[in-house]
């Protein structure tokens, strides 16, 4: 299924009202009706991660970039809507969007005559070539006299000029008639009324491009032939992607003159910066201060002003280098000084440090000793760590580094743009989005979506959390109690296109209602946690996961061994069932309330509870090995009464080493509390 037809799908099911107008190999354009960017947005997100979202002409008209997980890395998705025709192709999207049909695709498209329309408008404001001639022709074929008439009545005379022009086939008067077109759009909107809609569009469009710019500045860090300069051509040939634009500034990113063309030295050798003796305290300093003075002068004209027009501004060597590597420079100030000015500069978006071990770094560069090199780079780590910098491994080939370096571009991007992240999996589980859904309450943690509920009950009345600390059990009330007075974002979902429908008949229930806890991160693959209700109550739990990236037929395997031993002092939950469902494996439990904090001391039912499962015969091992839990934690187990405990999440149980439970619950107790 292309991605046309797939996207096609999943607008019908939002019930967009939408029309595909140009399907490019990257590009795509689409028509919508007033009201629906809301729901595209979200529709697209279910696709990969949005990098790239912004308006355009007027702010109901916006150009999305996803990154996909399979074929081209981006795709490129413009949404017109522009129900009063004050963009730049006047009325021609609307009346597109009216005249479109369902194919047999299913992909609804608009019908010739009025495509006709919509590409003469584009042509007249982006210029025909040969190839442009050729396609306006067939459509024109098409259309036939239907056509003619429309952009009569559209464009006056200069309507008749392009038909007869693609009657022809002459380049040179299609442009002179495409000129005429483009006049008659011009003249509507020099109206008054649309001149005073595109001022009040433009001002909300530059207020937002204020808030959240679209484009990126990425700084390269790292010792040289560590690999900066490969990765920034890399990034600057990068085409078809979240950027109009790219740039790249070095470590001068201001206006003012090298401080040696001010004293009229001699241009120094650049291969070997390192060759110059450092000036004396005074002069270092007054060349440290002056090229931070610059940096600030320049940041607004050259840095600022670019990433807020989709613009990719690639930075070599952040002002930490000259605390890092002052003899480059010939300086003999203090590290510290310089570490101090630069948290006084603008921070750019992404700041990436390179390292690689110091032989391979010196072998590719041999300029500096390998000693030398050394204490560059476990400098450069201690300032990554100190200031949040992610750390970049260029050990490996130049295409490997690169690619990395976009991953983490893409990272940046996606999260501005409220990427779904580890969450995908929970919303694609959960259904659709869609006009006819049910409003579905959205908990984020830490800018990630946690908890997608419907709405009414939060977290702990969906049975989904439990509080490790006080603190954190006041925070649920406040999550619960704002859940409950319907505050906080609100997304529609159909769950009868998700995976509802299939636990109904697996549990053998007429309707099912789902909620949904979202991974904490994506390095166990897709996987969610669901709460299936019957009304208001808590009839199952399910755990799903991509297939083939779980162990819960494993885990299936022991509920069942240990629902048949029956163990006296823990409980484990019953297993209800295991299906498949759109690439999910999902295990239907039975629902175990746990009781306690999530975080408390080892006890007497605990190790009591070990010493039991040690001596059952659910898994199979070697010789002096004993059944284990794997992931035995003060979250997954729970008091349940007459001093028994129970016990859940047995995905990792198998065969260990006596005491590994015991070493596994005091390890994530120190990791996640302290």
């Amino acid at each position: 299924m292309t991605f046309t037809t797939a996207l096609a799908r999943a607008l019908d099911r939002a019930g967009v009202d939408y029309s595909v107008l140009v399907d490019g190999d990257n590009d795509l354009d689409l028509v919508v009706a007033p009201g629906s960017m809301r729901f595209v947005r979200d529709v697209l997100s279910r696709f990969g991660p949005i990098v790239q979202m912004h308006d355009y002409e007027v702010p109901s008209s916006r150009l999305f970039v996803v990154r996909l997980p399979d074929g081209p890395r981006y795709r490129r998705v413009d949404v017109a809507c522009d129900p009063h025709g004050i963009g730049l192709y006047g009325l021609t999207p609307a009346i597109a969007l009216a005249g479109s049909a369902r194919g047999e695709d299913g992909v609804r498209r608009p019908d010739a005559a009025t495509l006709l329309a919509y590409l003469t408008a584009k042509r007249a404001r982006k210029g025909a070539t040969p190839a442009t001639l050729d396609e306006l022709a067939e459509v024109a074929c098409r259309a036939s006299g239907e056509g003619r008439v429309l952009l009569r009545h559209l464009y006056g005379n200069a309507g008749d000029a392009v038909c007869d022009a693609l009657a022809r086939g002459h380049l040179q008067t299609l442009e002179r008639a495409l000129g005429s077109v483009a006049d008659a759009l011009d003249a509507r909107r020099r109206s008054p009324s649309v001149r005073a809609a595109r001022a009040c569009f433009e001002i909300v469009r530059a207020l937002r491009r204020v808030v959240r710019p679209t484009g990126l500045a990425v700084c390269l860090a790292g010792p040289d032939g560590v690999g900066k300069s490969t990765v920034t051509q890399g990034l600057l040939a990068l085409s078809g992607g979240p950027f109009h634009t790219r740039i790249r500034l070095g470590q001068r990113r201001g206006f003012f003159r090298k401080p040696g063309e001010l004293l009229r030295r001699p241009q120094a050798d650049a291969n070997r910066p390192h060759h110059r003796r450092p000036s004396n305290l005074a002069g270092s300093t007054a060349r440290l201060l002056y090229m931070w003075l610059d940096a600030v002068v320049g940041w607004l004209p050259k840095v600022e002003l670019p990433r807020r027009r989709a613009t990719l501004v690639v930075l070599e060597r952040p002002f930490d280098d000259f605390a890092i590597d002052p003899r480059r420079y010939r300086l003999s100030t203090p590290a510290a000084f310089a570490r101090i000015l630069a948290r006084l500069l603008p921070r750019p978006d992404v700041v990436l440090v390179l390292t690689a071990p110091a032989a391979e770094v010196h072998r590719r560069k041999p300029e500096l000793a390998v000693e030398e090199l050394e204490r560059q780079l476990e400098a450069w780590r201690a300032t990554a760590q100190r200031r949040g910098y992610p750390l970049l491994d260029a050990s490996g080939s130049p295409a490997e580094t690169f690619a990395a370096a976009l991953g983490h571009v893409d990272a940046a991007l996606a999260q501005r743009n409220v990427d779904l992240g580890a969450a995908r999996a929970a919303f694609d589980l959960l259904g659709s989005p869609s006009r006819a859904g049910t409003p579905h309450r959205v908990t984020k943690r830490r800018g990630s979506a946690r908890f997608v509920i419907p709405a009414g009950a939060g977290p702990l009345g969906a049975g989904l959390y439990r509080p490790g600390r006080r603190r954190d059990a006041l925070a649920a009330i406040a999550v619960e109690t704002a859940h409950r007075l319907h505050l906080g974002p609100t997304i529609l979902i159909d769950q009868e296109t998700g995976a509802a429908p299939a636990i109904a008949a697996a549990l053998d229930r007429p309707h099912v209602t789902l909620s949904a806890a979202a991974a904490r991160n994506g390095r166990r693959g897709e996987r969610a946690l669901l709460a299936v209700h019957n009304g208001s109550a808590l009839i199952a739990y399910a755990k799903a996961a991509a297939i083939g990236e779980s162990n819960l037929a494993q885990e299936l395997i022991v509920l069942e061994r240990l629902t048949a031993a029956e163990p006296r002092t823990f409980k484990a939950p019953r297993p209800l069932g295991l299906l498949t469902w759109e690439g999910f494996e999902l295990l239907l439990l039975e629902p175990l309330t746990l009781h306690g904090r999530a975080n408390r001391p080892l006890g007497r039912s605990e190790l009591s509870a070990l010493t039991e499962l040690a001596s059952l015969e659910v898994v199979t091992g070697a010789p002096g090995e004993v059944p284990v839990h794997g992931d035995f934690t003060a979250w997954n187990t729970g008091a349940a009464g007459r001093g028994r405990l129970t016990v859940v999440d047995w995905e990792h149980a198998g065969a260990g080493l006596p005491l590994e439970d015991l070493f596994q619950w005091r390890l994530q107790q120190l990791v996640l509390f302290g």
